[in-house]
Parts: C-alpha cells; structure tokens; sequence
C-alpha cells in the first residue's frame, strides 16, 4: 500500500468482504483492495523475553512533519502524546527539532529526514522512532558543538528515546554523544533499541551512544534488543557507555548486531571514556563486537572495569595495547568484576609494542611502569572463552609487570587462555627485557570445565616470567591442559 496505508476489505464486482470471507471467483471477476486513504501502518517492535517480536499497527491521527529553515521547530505538547509522520524527502536547515511532551515518529519507507543542529529531547520529555515494512526510512540528524545529534545539549538532561525500526544516524557536535546526552551533562534516562539499522557518532569527548564530556555517574541505561548498531566515539569517548571523564552506565544487549567503537585514547569500546569507570555491563545475546583502538579496553573501564556479566551471545573484545576484557593500559585494575556464564567469548590485545601490552581477560598493561596490576575477580563459569594476551600480558589475568592479587576461578565451561609473550597463560604478566616478572598472591582455582593454558615464555599457569606464586589448585572434576 502507498505510504503504508491501512487495509479495509476487500471489493469483489461491487461487494465488500473482509479477509476469511469466503466467495467464488469467477472469470472476469473484479477483485480491488480497499486502503484507508488516511491511516499510516507501522511497526512496533517488543522483546517477549526470548527474541525481538514485530507488531503491524495503524495511526490514524497525525501530523505530517515538513521542511523548515527557521532556528526551532517544536513538535509535540506538554503531557501529551502526538504522532507525527515523516513522506518523501525533509530538510531542516539551521533548524533543532524540538520535542516537547511525548513524541512518537512514523518514518515512512522512502522518507529522508535530514535535520542539521539536531533533535533536541529533554528531560520529561520522550522521543519514540518507527519505521515501516520495509524498514527504508531515514532519519540523517547532526549538531554542532556541546549538542547531541539525538538528545540534548549543555543546559538539560536528556530525556528518554526509543528507537524501534528505521535507518537512524546521529552525530553529535563536540563534547556530546552521537545519541544521548551533550557537554557535562549526565544521561539520567532511558536508550532503548529494538531494531534498525543506527549509526551513532560521538562528537570530541563523546561517546558514540551515551554521556557527553565530563559528566561522571553510573545513572541512565542503555538496552539494546535487536537491529544493526554501529556506535563510534569520538576522542576520548566509548562507543557505547561514557564520554571523557565518564562512565559506562547500565548497558545491557539482548541481542542484535553491535558494533562499538572507542575513540583514540583510553577509552572502552563499550563501558567507560578515558579516565571512566565500565559502569554495569550486562551481554545476553546477540553479536557484539567491541573495541578500542589504542590504551582502553575493548569492554571495561580504566583502573575500575564495572560489573562486567556475559551470559550468552557472540562476543569479540579486541584492544590495541589494553585489555580486551577488562581494564586500560597504565592502570592498576581496583575495581568491579568480571563474570562469565556463557556464550561464545573472545578476547584479545592485538598490540606486542615490545613487552609493554595487556591481558586478553584482565589488567591493562604497565606504562613506564605505572599499572599492570588485577586486583578485581575474575570468574568462568561456563561458556566458549579464548582469551589472548599479548607483550607480557596474561592470557587472563594482570598486564606487563603486574602483580594478581584478585582471585581467578574456573568453574566450567571450555577456557583457552594463551600468552604470545612473557606472560603466563592464567595468571601475572612479566616484563621480558628487565626479567621483571609479575606475583600471583593467591592460587588460581580450578574446579571444572576445559582448559587449556599456554605461554611463550613462562608458566602456562602461575606467574609469568621470573615472578613468583602461590600457585594453582586443580580439581579432579577439571581438565586442565598447561603447556
């Protein structure tokens, strides 16, 4: 139907009939379909708690959006809900969109929004997104600097958004996120997607999808359920989680395919910007992919990983010179923790940078001999996990020259953990050149599952090179492989 239109019944030689109506067609019988002329279909998509399910549904009262080029255009009325519906090509042009109360937008298939100083959504207010059929509609939102390309600037909170189908990129101006909140101001609400197709670009020191610059705090959330995410951070910034100086919020991913970004920096491809905690962390389902391109990690935080929990799904963690799970380079990792109950996991440091490098699962590692250090948990329980560290990083465990002091424990599941330098494969870091090598001040337990340990140059399991440890306590209901 055109524009999504709502289907009526059925017009046979005259007669009205409703579809399970049953009539005999004969030669040269006219069949037509009756459309609502004014009804516009829509999507609406919910997670029933196993997977993203789809809805057709049908708005009768709206407002058309159209092109405007004055400063502000307002849509929506306190307390309030309105329905706007978004045909053919608009273009805003020096103008903010403006919600107000609770806004809900219909992108027809083959609309193409371009806003150019961005949505503006403030606190008390919500903005929901929806496509149609076939999910062509767009949305192309950008802002300029301290405003987000989605949610708001330097003097709000953002309010809550939901996204649940459309083509949807956002770039925020510098010190905001792509979508989420703008310059020192913290996200206090709800980012939800249930499907898709996102492409969210910090601004310098934002993150992609999250916090602005400097806005501290662990509240907001962000709940992915399905669609195609990519978020990229802009310096300084997570792809998903906090910008500069921020940290990672509640994030939790139930499915769907996620990429997240890092900017340069110590910033984490999911969790916490340069100098941010991780936040709380959840990974259900679904394909993620994180990572940061230089000191943070991939998922994790900088001295403080968060509450890291993987229960299911694919996910690949990759860090330039940090950890892939875990903690950023030059930082002693003190707090949060790191679960694993199931899915497919991996993760990596990629970078050998001559000894100085991180644990695949752990510590970031020592920078001009400043961190290294796992002083967190670090739990398996079950799941797939290949984790690799590189320079004098563990495979799990604490980064060059770092000492283990938290306690690591398998308790199930098929864990691969290799060292590709001076590392042990489960236990403390090393630093080949000085025969500096990191402690293991308590026994790494365990007790069931796989595993197989492997390093270059040190113990498979222990410490790594010239170090020192209490060493493992291995359990008969294990099978352990160290060599």
């Amino acid at each position: 139907p055109a524009n999504g239109q709502s289907f009526i019944c059925w017009n046979i030689n005259g007669n009205e009939m409703q579809p399970g109506d049953m009539v005999l067609i004969e030669a040269d019988t006219t069949v037509i379909a009756v459309f609502n002329a004014n009804d516009v279909c829509y999507i609406e998509r919910s997670w029933n708690g196993k997977k993203v399910v789809e809805t057709p549904k049908v708005c009768p009262v709206y407002e058309l959006l159209h092109s405007f080029n004055s400063s502000w255009y307002t849509i929506g009325q306190e307390g309030k809900t309105t329905w706007y519906v978004a045909k053919g090509d608009i273009t805003m042009n020096g103008t903010t969109l403006t919600v107000r109360g609770d806004v809900r937008i219909i992108l027809c298939d083959g609309a193409d929004v371009k806003i150019k100083d961005g949505i503006e959504v403030k606190t008390g207010y919500s903005l929901t997104i929806y496509g149609q059929a076939g999910d062509t509609g767009r949305i192309d939102s950008r802002n300029n600097d301290g405003d987000a390309g989605i949610g708001c600037g330097p003097n709000s909170g953002v309010g809550d958004i939901t996204i649940h189908g459309g083509v949807i990129e956002a770039h925020g101006g510098k010190y905001a996120a792509g979508i989420g909140s703008g310059d020192e101001r913290q996200m206090g609400s709800h980012i939800t997607i249930y499907g898709g197709n996102i492409k969210a670009y910090g601004g310098t020191y934002g993150a992609g999808i999250g916090s602005g610059d400097e806005t501290g705090g662990d509240n907001g959330y962000i709940d992915i359920y399905g669609g195609t995410v990519y978020a990229k951070g802009g310096t300084d910034g997570a792809g998903i989680g906090g910008g500069n100086e921020g940290n990672g919020r509640h994030i939790t991913i139930w499915g769907g395919e996620v990429t997240a970004e890092s900017g340069h920096n110590q910033s984490s491809g999911i969790g916490g910007g340069d100098d941010g905690g991780g936040g709380y962390i959840t990974i259900n389902g679904g394909v993620v992919y994180a990572k940061s391109s230089y000191k943070g990690p991939g998922i994790g935080g900088d001295s403080n990983c968060g509450t890291i929990v993987i229960n299911g799904g694919k996910v690949t963690a990759e860090s330039t010179l940090g950890a892939g799970i875990g903690g950023a380079m030059a930082e002693n990792l003190v707090k949060g923790s790191i679960t694993i109950n199931g899915g497919v996991v991996t993760a990596s440091c990629l970078e050998t940078n001559g000894e100085l490098a991180s644990a695949g699962i752990g510590a970031g590692g020592n920078d001009s001999w400043t961190g290294g250090d796992l002083r967190i948990p670090i739990t398996i329980n079950g799941g797939t996990v290949k984790a690799t560290g590189n320079g004098s990083g563990a495979g799990i465990g604490s980064g060059s020259i770092g000492n283990v002091t938290g306690q690591i424990t398998i308790t199930g599941g098929y864990v691969e953990a290799v060292a590709k330098g001076s590392g042990a494969g489960i236990g403390s870091g090393a630093e080949g050149d000085f025969g500096v090598g990191g402690e293991v001040d308590k026994k790494i337990i365990i007790s069931s599952g796989t595993v197989i340990a492997s390093s270059n140059r040190a113990l498979a399991i222990g410490h790594g090179t010239d170090g020192g440890d209490k060493g493992a306590e291995l359990y008969d209901t294990a099978k352990v492989t160290a060599g």
